[in-house]
Formats: structure tokens, sequence, C-alpha cells
């Protein structure tokens, strides 16, 4: 099958040829918090063939938007994870996550899917900056978030860290009522629903920032 193209000499139309085909923009928004394994992938896009995500993969690959790595020892798993070129995209998935989620009402129909990691991605996009940088370490359950909060914007990312000022632990549905503003910061910290070591403050402001009540 010949290749798709728009056939335009014009950046925007060769951009849209390597990442206009369907999928290929989530796999992009589920690699943005780091590292996932082949099967992680296929697990988050429910509905997409194994033979098209391997298809989407070797083509983001050959534009060099992401690369194969190996897991830490003992592991040795081989993970995707995108390259600096490919993390260029992160201001446009962003972008992207803005411009639909202003025509979102409510909450999540019976037939769409939900995903702890796609809400870790949707506060980078809420983020409204803050002028005290700090690093927060994020257990819900059993995975871990990093939360880098800059001055105009955040970064957040799989994974542990020694920095954080502050490290929050909760289950999953404490996590998606901060996440969607159901329930204040303060009252989750109050029931322990959520539990907070270390500094109060970065907390505080990481809720503000993302449009949440402290």
């Amino acid at each position: 099958m010949a290749k798709r193209s728009y056939h335009q000499f014009c950046g925007v139309a060769r951009a849209l040829d390597i990442l206009g085909e369907r999928w290929t923009l989530l796999i992009i928004r589920d690699l943005l918090l780091g590292p996932m394994r082949y099967v992680d992938l296929l697990q988050s896009l429910e509905g997409i063939t194994t033979n098209l995500l391997a298809a989407r993969l070797k083509h983001l690959e050959a534009h060099g938007l992401l690369t194969k790595v190996a897991a830490p020892p003992p592991s040795g798993a081989r993970l995707y994870e995108l390259t600096p070129h490919g993390q260029r995209l992160r201001p446009l998935v962003l972008e992207l996550g803005r411009v639909g989620a202003a025509t979102m009402r409510g909450g999540p129909s019976d037939d769409e899917r939900v995903s702890l990691r796609w809400a870790m991605v949707s506060l980078m996009r809420r983020y409204r900056g803050c002028p005290r940088p700090a690093v927060l370490q994020l257990h819900v359950a059993d995975r871990s978030f990093v939360a880098d909060m800059r001055p105009d914007e955040l970064v957040m990312r799989d994974g542990l860290t020694d920095a954080a000022a502050t490290i929050i632990r909760g289950d999953e549905s404490a996590w998606r009522q901060w996440v969607s503003a159901r329930t204040s910061a303060r009252s989750l910290l109050e029931t322990g629903a959520l539990r907070r070591e270390g500094a109060a403050r970065p907390f505080s402001d990481l809720t503000r920032a993302v449009g949440g009540t402290p």
C-alpha cells in the first residue's frame, strides 16, 4: 500500500503525514510520562490491534520520534521512549487537550474509558504556573509519579525521585477525587484518604495551580 501523504511542501502538512493517522498522537500522549512496554501501550489504547500498534510504533521510530530502550535490571524488558525530538510534541498534545477539554461537560459517559495516567497528563495542560518551584512525589496505590512544578510549566513523569519536598500517598479513588476537584485537598488529607509527608505548601501550590481547592 502506498504511503498516504498530502504531497505538500509545508511543515504542517509534513507533520500531519507523520502524526495524522488514528492512534498516533495517543501513543505520544501515553509516552509523555515516560517509557512504556508494548503490552502496557496495548492495554492503554484499548481498541487498537496488535499489528496496527506495531506499525505505528515502527513509523514513529523511523521518523525519530521514539526509540526502544531496555528497562533497568533485572527486568531488561524492551520499552518505547520518546526521543528529544518526540518530546517537542508535548506542547502540541497539551494544547490539543485544552481544546478538547473545553468541549467536555460533566463526567465520562458509560462507553468512555478513564485512566489515571491520562489524568496525570491532564494536570500538565491545566497548570497555571507557580512562582515557587517544587518537586512532589505522588504515590497512587502501587504506582508512583513525580510532579516537577516550575514557574511556567508542570512536568509529570513516572517513577521515583530523591528530590521531593513533599510526598503524597493515597489510593486511586482519593486521587480521582483530587484530580477532578470534586473534593478539596484539605478534606482528603483530614480524612486520611490522602497522606502527606514533608512540607505542606507544595501540595497546596500544586492544587491551586491545576485549578483545585487546597
